[in-house]
């Protein structure tokens, strides 16, 4: 009887990577849960977990329960069941996804709105709303008919694509929280409909589209609205939806977006925990501006838990990787990063290191540079620009600065921008008598701005 060929187990691979475990440490972590479950260590070492995700040797059954604990996946997510066994599954998302498409078709026969979002909230479709009514019918007829003859068209993926493009430009002109609902709605059809139908090519395309979609959604929750629990769930599906992709470099922006969360919350192991991840995924097929990125936004979590030295390094590794030559492409997603947010970083890193003049240096570089739709980004900068006169006592100085922040929040609301200013104006405590603070508290515990202040 010929001998099956077995494919490479990029699933249990992946796994692993997101953790940033060497083959090795998997072993040791299996090893380790064997022992503690009483059962023999029978000599599994690294070759054998490099052969599992080479397809060089199937996964023992007797190791399927140990990876399962280790990873906290079920074994058709770790890639450990054959195709038979993978066929016996119940596939309820699949169903949800066919009577969701059907009651589309209902509407579009003249269903009434109010009868479609009743039953919408049966299925526990409701987050499907905001795309569908913005949809043509012809690009909700291309879904119908994927659906329908259980094969995902080009098309389909190509309208998808191009929702996701046009998501990269209105999250510097849309207010967050209107913003926010669209880009969570297109994320969550995404996934639906990834988890439906479609060959290969096709679904590592709509995989890759779902994810950015899904990171947008977790930086507006994080960076944006000040929801981390929401921000985290959304970096979940983001990098479920870029291991489906195979996109190495969309996961390691997922781990180092979400290693800001654990860094924010004082959380210095879990945060280190992810930038590690990040960097293991890295080091597959990915641009010099995106481990530049990576390195700067290491500098930044290092550097806001404290360790000003190891900050100072990685924003000079960062420097020294920005430009580099590469025959890899820089992502499309990357549009929020480039030299002048580089400076942004610096200027940060410096602060923490108490470097005042390298840091307004960078700082007002930063300024310089960006373009004129980082009304987000100017806030931060403004805001560290003001820190810098405030640990050189110049109060006046650092007051001026944080009017001028609070202008550009006024145009475009930024919970992090926020939350630094905030940070400013507590370093500012020392001279509460000066008019030129009484001024600024005025300004900042203004009616509207006193809400914001306990809300975002």
């Amino acid at each position: 009887m010929p001998t099956r060929e077995r494919k490479p187990n990029r699933l249990l691979a992946w796994e692993r990577l997101q953790r940033g475990w060497s083959h090795e440490e998997l072993a040791r972590q299996i090893i380790a849960e064997m022992e503690r479950r009483g059962d023999k260590d029978t000599g599994l070492n690294r070759n054998t977990v490099r052969r599992w995700e080479t397809g060089e040797r199937r996964t023992d059954p007797r190791y399927r329960k140990y990876l399962v604990a280790v990873f906290g996946k079920p074994a058709d997510q770790l890639g450990l069941l054959d195709p038979e066994e993978l066929a016996m599954r119940p596939d309820p998302e699949a169903d949800s996804i066919r009577r969701f498409l059907a009651m589309v078709e209902s509407w579009k026969a003249g269903m009434d709105r109010q009868t479609f979002l009743r039953e919408l909230l049966v299925l526990g479709a409701g987050p499907l709303v905001l795309p569908v009514a913005d949809m043509s019918n012809e690009v909700l007829g291309r879904f119908q008919r994927a659906a329908d003859s259980s094969t995902l068209a080009e098309a389909t993926v190509q309208d998808f694509e191009q929702i996701t493009a046009r998501h990269r430009g209105l999250y510097w002109q849309v207010p967050a929280p209107e913003f926010s609902q669209s880009v969570a709605a297109h994320a969550r059809l995404g996934l639906r409909l990834l988890r439906l139908f479609g060959p290969d090519g096709l679904r590592q395309r709509l995989a890759r589209a779902a994810g950015e979609t899904a990171m947008m959604a977790g930086r507006l929750a994080f960076f944006d609205l000040h929801q981390p629990s929401e921000a985290e769930k959304w970096y979940q599906l983001g990098l479920e939806a870029s291991r489906e992709a195979g996109d190495h470099a969309l996961a390691a922006a997922v781990l180092a977006h979400a290693a800001f969360v654990p860094a924010y919350r004082g959380d210095a192991a879990k945060a280190r925990d992810l930038i590690r991840a990040a960097r293991a995924h890295a080091t597959h097929h990915t641009s010099p501006l995106t481990r530049a990125w990576l390195y700067a936004v290491e500098a930044e979590i290092t550097a806001k838990l404290g360790e000003a030295h190891t900050s100072l390094d990685r924003i000079a590794r960062a420097e020294g990787t920005l430009g580099q030559s590469s025959q890899h492409e820089d992502p499309a997603w990357l549009d929020f990063f480039d030299a002048g947010r580089l400076d942004g970083f610096a200027g940060f890193c410096y602060l923490a290191a108490q470097h005042t003049d390298d840091a307004r240096r960078a700082l007002h570089a930063s300024l310089d540079t960006l373009g004129e739709n980082a009304v987000k980004q100017r806030v931060v900068v403004l805001a560290d620009i003001a820190t810098s006169h405030v640990l050189d006592q110049e109060v006046e100085h650092a007051c001026a600065t944080l009017h001028q922040a609070l202008d550009h929040l006024d145009v475009s609301w930024y919970a992090i921008g926020a939350a630094r200013i905030r940070e400013v104006r507590e370093q500012l405590d020392p001279w509460d008598s000066v008019t030129a603070i009484r001024e600024l508290d005025d300004r900042i515990y203004s009616w509207g701005n006193t809400m914001r202040v306990f809300t975002g």
